[in-house]
């Protein structure tokens, strides 16, 4: 039943965000007329947000194919600097709101499902800049030993300590 749910839910929400964001999309390319700046600014923002609901429909049904054994990763050797790059673009289709992020110049390669790494890391980073003060600073920092491969993302943003963590570690 519950897999019958999350295809029914995910089907009848995805349906109509495509459709949104199809229509979003032909409103910003300017297919209706030209726009003012406010409604610009708006219609990219309901944009953004319309391609990060679609982006959770799909977590969720990753979440729900991995907790089934039904997902199949795709290892392959990739650059680290191209999973950051990826990360980085995807974060900036959500808008990252006043918050700079800071990402290292790696040159090393990881053996990894890219997608799935990105998928990580994209959540980790808007959750981190979500809870950044405007004019804040999210740093992506990785670690590779050979064997090991750290990301870590850390923010400046709401918590008891100085500095929040969280640690991506892959093997």
């Amino acid at each position: 039943m519950k897999d019958q749910f999350l295809a029914t839910v995910s089907h009848e929400l995805r349906t109509p965000l495509t459709s949104i964001r199809g229509s979003l999309g032909l409103l910003a390319s300017g297919a209706a007329g030209p726009l003012p700046d406010h409604v610009v600014e708006v219609v990219a923002l309901a944009e953004r947000n319309a391609i990060r609901l679609m982006a959770l429909i799909e977590d969720i049904l990753d979440l729900e194919r991995l907790e089934t054994g039904k997902i199949e990763l795709q290892m392959t050797r990739v650059p680290i600097a191209s999973i950051l790059r990826r990360a980085m673009e995807s974060l900036a289709a959500f808008g990252a709101h006043g918050v700079t992020v800071d990402a290292p110049n790696v040159s090393s390669f990881i053996d990894v499902d890219a997608d799935r790494i990105v998928q990580v890391l994209v959540n980790l980073l808007s959750n981190a800049v979500k809870f950044s003060p405007p004019g804040g600073v999210v740093t992506i920092a990785v670690t590779a030993d050979g064997k090991w491969t750290e990301f870590r993302v850390i923010d400046q943003g709401r918590t008891d300590d100085d500095e929040r963590c969280d640690d991506l570690t892959h093997t």
